[in-house]
């Protein structure tokens, strides 16, 4: 798009429009639909292992069992891939549940931290809220956020 504008290809508002809802959409789809199959097969099944069982509890070892590396090698790999720690990510899938049980069910703090792993509320409370910058009350309460069901996380 940016080479478009350069060379003056983009004539009209409508074209220019156009090609921003692209590129959106096109980000919009990596991030949803993450290119799993490009990664090596030891994260791409920890990745859904996670997504399958982030209820439970879950620690490094579970996912280094899953994965079938060494422990320093499949966080290195992990990290390359994802950008964050195993565990990071764990978090991450934890919070994005817990963000859509927030905002479409009436469920208690206790009982969507209990959905989404973790062990009571006020720990949970405490983890959502280094992760999205506000309570989850406030969040579940808020009309002035900006919907969003993914984290980024560095």
């Amino acid at each position: 798009m940016f080479e478009k504008a350069r060379v003056a290809e983009l004539k009209n508002v409508y074209d220019t429009s156009a090609h921003a809802y692209t590129c959106v959409m096109k980000l919009m789809d990596h991030i949803l639909h993450p290119q799993t199959g490009e990664w090596p097969e030891a994260i791409s099944q920890t990745v859904l292992f996670i997504h399958e069982h982030y209820r439970e509890p879950l620690v490094l070892e579970d996912l280094i069992e899953v994965a079938r590396l060494s422990k320093f090698h499949f966080i290195r790999q992990f990290q390359q891939c994802t950008n964050v720690t195993p565990m990071k990510f764990v978090t991450k899938v934890r919070i994005e549940k817990a963000m859509k049980l927030l905002k479409e069910t009436d469920l208690t703090l206790d009982e969507i931290a209990g959905h989404v792993g973790y062990a009571n509320g006020n720990y949970f409370s405490k983890v959502f809220r280094s992760v999205v910058g506000v309570s989850p009350g406030k969040y579940r309460r808020g009309k002035e956020f900006i919907p969003f069901d993914r984290i980024i996380m560095n």
